[in-house]
């Protein structure tokens, strides 16, 4: 009877299959026939030149069907600037790319789509050789299959009684949607021969950009095999080594501190870096940083140790800007007689080179204009106001502009005050600072893109890449300590070519700092119409 039930669900799963067919989830007959007629031999992934209606743009770039088909229900029927400059050097050439483009521009799949190509083609070569096992052994495992599924029902319901086990359910599952692919897409399969190596690694300097990036590569990787998983900081170490464990998946999405963690723990899918063929540094003016990031350099010389020279990494370095030196912030400049020298594009490029064991002539992709780093149709403001009139012109540009709105502030006491005061003030605001569980930052940021009026709270834990869609105004309740902090966080606004506003709140204290932005950036920024708010606020001090 359970045998009989058995070979009743197997063929109801061969006839779902049917209508679109796929190499991998061939049964053992078919792989016969196959080889009996030479086909094995001729086995390609999925043809790269076949039309797509809607999706001629992208014809020339060498994107495989799969991902084509996730682009174009994503609507994304052009490529971007960047994507166009780097995808043909990086598939067709497979060249080590840094790339800086504004924010908004498709930086993420830039790096995505060749990494996810490029594994679509290591993963047919390797099917091909297990192909050619199989065939050998059909005869020896056709009386196994019964128990090889049984196995497999096993192991899925272990895996749902994990999952209820642990409180981090909701979190883990913006991390990985394995589970969900293997049922709802035609060609997301189990491969039975052998776990597959971890291909590609992406470094963030953040928690929640780690797991945008991943969320990005799943909508490219949906009619693939391709596995992706994002590791960070904040949730149980133990949980991700067992997913690790389970997904081998070949796109790891990491933050530097959680993945080196896991590498001195020895995690099995982790220690295999010799197979590692692509590394990507994401908004790397951060993560280079001279002691930001410890645990990068760590990485980088473990990584560089174990890799097989045969076997050549592609390295992808992307950010907003190439400026990769901070500049130090004025108030550790007082008193110093010595100025630094400043370094040109063509030392940091060689800096950067040297830090990633980089190949001599990468390719480089600078679409910022050398000058003018934000975005085109950002209007950038500011309001001269004493410290203590903050909260009045922030409160009023609130009442007066709708849509959402992203207020930065340099400490998480500062974020914290303002979350109590326009609590009270019944502005609903949502605060996101490190000291804050991963979970209840997770769900303020997904409380923060449903609402058309959010209010968001941050610290530059969030100026970071992050694509949080039609945020209208970017508030800069303290001026940032450097231009690529005021860069970043006010690309969290007019992004995709839509419009957006910046408005800095300077105060005495910070007006030299802001100076130094504005001659960084080489333009001056507009003088809010002061008048106005303090007509309005002196209606509020008469009321």
């Amino acid at each position: 009877m359970f045998k009989k039930k058995k070979k009743q669900r197997k063929k109801k799963n061969k006839s779902n299959d049917k209508t679109e067919p796929s190499k991998s989830c061939y049964g053992a007959q078919q792989l016969l026939h196959q080889h009996s007629n030479g086909q094995l031999q001729q086995k390609q992934p999925d043809d790269v030149s076949s039309k797509i209606d809607g999706m001629e743009n992208w014809l020339d770039l060498r994107i495989p069907n799969p991902i084509l088909r996730c682009l174009k229900e994503l609507g994304f029927t052009n490529p971007t600037p960047i994507q166009s400059r780097v995808l043909p050097s990086a598939i067709e050439d497979k060249m080590d790319i840094i790339g800086a483009a504004e924010t908004g521009s498709g930086k993420t799949l830039a790096f995505a789509i060749p990494i996810v190509t490029h594994i679509l083609n290591l993963n047919a070569d390797d099917d091909d050789d297990d192909d050619d096992d199989d065939v050998d052994t059909i005869n020896n495992n056709n009386d196994t299959d019964v128990d090889e599924e049984s196995q497999r029902d096993t192991l899925d319901v272990d895996d749902i009684n994990d999952e209820e086990d642990d409180d981090d359910d909701e979190v883990l599952g913006k991390m990985h949607n394995d589970d969900k692919n293997d049922h709802h897409h035609p060609h997301h399969y189990h491969h039975h021969h052998h776990n597959k190596p971890m291909y590609a690694l992406v470094i963030t300097p953040t928690r929640e950009l780690a797991i945008q990036i991943r969320e990005h590569i799943d909508n490219v990787t949906k009619y693939t095999d391709v596995k992706c998983l994002a590791i960070v900081g904040g949730m149980s170490i133990e949980r991700q080594n067992r997913l690790l464990k389970k997904f081998s998946p070949q796109i790891v999405v990491a933050t530097p501190g959680r993945f080196w963690e896991l590498v001195q723990q020895k995690c099995p899918h982790l220690s295999h870096v010799k197979d590692l063929r692509f590394l990507v540094i994401d908004e790397a003016d951060r993560m280079i940083e001279k002691n930001h990031f410890e645990e990068l350099e760590k990485i980088m010389n473990y990584i560089n140790l174990n890799l097989c020279s045969p076997l050549r990494r592609q390295n992808f370095v992307f950010s907003a800007t190439l400026t990769f030196i901070h500049k130090t912030p004025y108030r550790f400049d007082v008193g110093k007689k010595k100025k630094m020298k400043e370094l040109t594009l063509e030392d940091k490029l060689a800096s950067l080179q040297r830090k990633l064991h980089m190949s001599s002539k990468p390719e480089v992709v600078d679409l910022t204009g050398g000058q003018k780093m934000t975005a085109q149709k950002l209007t950038e403001l500011k309001v001269n106001c004493t410290y203590q009139e903050k909260d009045l012109y922030l409160y009023y540009f609130l009442k007066n502009n709708k849509g959402r709105t992203l207020v930065f502030a340099n400490s998480k006491d500062c974020i914290r005050r303002l979350t109590s005061l326009l609590a009270m003030l019944h502005c609903k605001p949502l605060p996101l600072h490190a000291d804050m569980h991963q979970k209840q930052r997770l769900k303020n940021l997904d409380r923060f893109k449903e609402n058309e009026r959010g209010l968001l709270l941050a610290t530059d834990v969030a100026a970071r890449g992050l694509d949080i869609p039609n945020v209208k105004h970017v508030i800069h309740y303290q001026v940032p300590r450097t231009t690529e902090n005021y860069v970043h966080r006010s690309g969290r606004t007019a992004r995709s070519n839509t419009a957006g506003i910046s408005l800095a709140l300077v105060c005495p204290e910070e007006v030299k700092l802001f100076n130094g932005i504005q001659a960084a950036l080489k333009r001056g920024i507009i003088k809010f119409f002061n008048e106005i708010m303090c007509k309005w606020m002196n209606g509020l001090v008469n009321e």
